[in-house]
This record gives structure tokens, sequence and C-alpha cells, in this order.
């Protein structure tokens, strides 16, 4: 039996159940629901209505929170036109994670040019359950600097 056609026929039992008492509107494994109540059942949420259970098309799940992915990362000087490749070094760091503490050092992917300070430069975009819009976030720090990176 389909999802939709195992929700309906729920929905149908429910109601049949309903329909035995008169003296409440909805039923439920023993337990009387008044209209516009709302139950979860097999992660969907059913609402009381007209002494009869309906499916609300919504879901009980709690969405997962968005989470950071790394597309790039640079730590260097662009005045000097020297920086290295941070990306690898973020995306152990913070891919996958709501939000993420970083601190711009050479510790990131070594030092591309000395004696000038440095800077890092990141682009992440913010997905939930991997997928999400694809508007990148930008985010950078001078060196020595602690930030944060945050999806909410």
């Amino acid at each position: 039996m389909t999802r939709p056609l195992a929700l309906a026929a729920l929905a149908a039992a429910l109601s049949l159940l309903s329909a035995h008492n008169a003296a409440a509107d909805c039923w439920f494994q023993g337990m009387a629901f008044s209209p516009g109540a709302l139950s979860c059942q097999f992660e969907h949420v059913l609402r009381c209505r007209d002494s009869s259970w309906e499916d609300t098309g919504e879901s009980c799940r709690q969405p997962s929170p968005p989470t950071i992915k790394i597309e790039d990362a640079a730590y260097g000087s662009w005045q000097v036109d020297r920086y290295c490749n941070a990306r690898s070094t973020l995306q152990v760091l913070c891919d996958g994670r709501v939000s993420c503490q970083i601190k711009a050092s050479d510790e990131l992917c070594g030092n591309p040019v000395g004696g000038i300070r440095k800077e890092l430069r990141v682009r992440y975009l913010c997905l939930r359950d991997g997928i999400g819009r694809r508007e990148p976030r930008f985010f950078s720090l001078r060196e020595s600097e602690i930030g944060q990176m945050i999806c909410n």
C-alpha cells in the first residue's frame, strides 16, 4: 500500500472509531480529541474535524538545522597576489556543522608570504539535509583573528 493510501486508510479508521462515540468529536487509542486538535501519527499531522480525522499534509518531523558546506577558502595576501588553498582544512573543521569557530593563521595551509599581514577569505553555503539554496555566504578574517561562521 502506498503512503498516501495508508494515511487515507488510517484517517478513515480513526473516523470510524470517532463515529462509535457520539460524546466526543474524534477518538484515537481511547482518547477523545476536540475539534481542531492535532495528532501526530506515522510522521504525519492529523487534524480532528467534523467528527473525523484528516491528513493536514504536514510532517511531524522537525527539520534539521542548516549546516555549513565550504565551497572555497584561501589564506594570504591579495595585495601581492600570494595565498594558499585553505579549503580542505576548513572542510574538515566545518562541513556539516551549524557553526564553526576558526582562527586565521598559518596553521590553515602554511605561510604563503612572510612579513606581510594575511587574510582568510571563505565562501560557504548553508544547506539543510545536504540540499538548499545555492546563495553563497562570505566570511573573512585578518591574520590572528578568531571568528565564527554560522548557518541559521
